[in-house]
């Protein structure tokens, strides 16, 4: 399974990144800071699902859901926020985004929904083996929370 993970904060980005790529079945976990960047990784069509942080350096993501299940019509995309009042959670049920968590109350459900994801795509099998993470700055429905 291929995960992107969009985030403006470098330390969230990068502990993110490093739980979900410990968890079984993942196969790469690829991060952006921006929509710019995160949009420019979308466009290779290598990922299952995406994780975005709803504000951004660059706007917000909730708008470009709609655009990247155009382009994807299998990927899926969770958007979490430290403002997840329903008014964000309903305008981004609305374009398009299939979870949407509370960063600050729900991170263990993000890794707990990458997992049941990551199981349901290898047959119910869990995997096994290391995944890699991928950081271009450097170089260059089970249990879901309902929108």
């Amino acid at each position: 399974m291929n995960i992107l993970v969009v985030d403006g904060s470098e330390l969230i980005r990068t502990r993110l990144a490093e739980r979900i790529r410990n968890v079984a079945g993942v196969s790469t976990v690829v991060t952006a800071e921006c929509i710019r960047q995160g949009l420019s990784f979308l466009r290779s069509g290598l990922f299952d699902l995406a994780f975005l942080e709803l504000h951004l350096p660059d706007g917000t993501s909730s708008p470009i859901v709609g655009v990247i299940k155009q382009t994807s019509k299998s990927l899926q995309v969770a958007i979490y926020s430290n403002d997840a009042d329903e008014v964000n959670r309903r305008l981004c049920q609305k374009a398009g985004a299939d979870w949407f968590f509370d960063k600050s109350l729900e991170f263990e459900q993000i890794l707990h929904l990458t997992a049941t994801l990551a199981a349901s795509r290898v047959g119910g099998a869990v995997a096994t083996g290391q995944s890699e993470t991928v950081n271009p700055t450097d170089s260059q429905r089970s249990e879901r929370t309902e929108v």
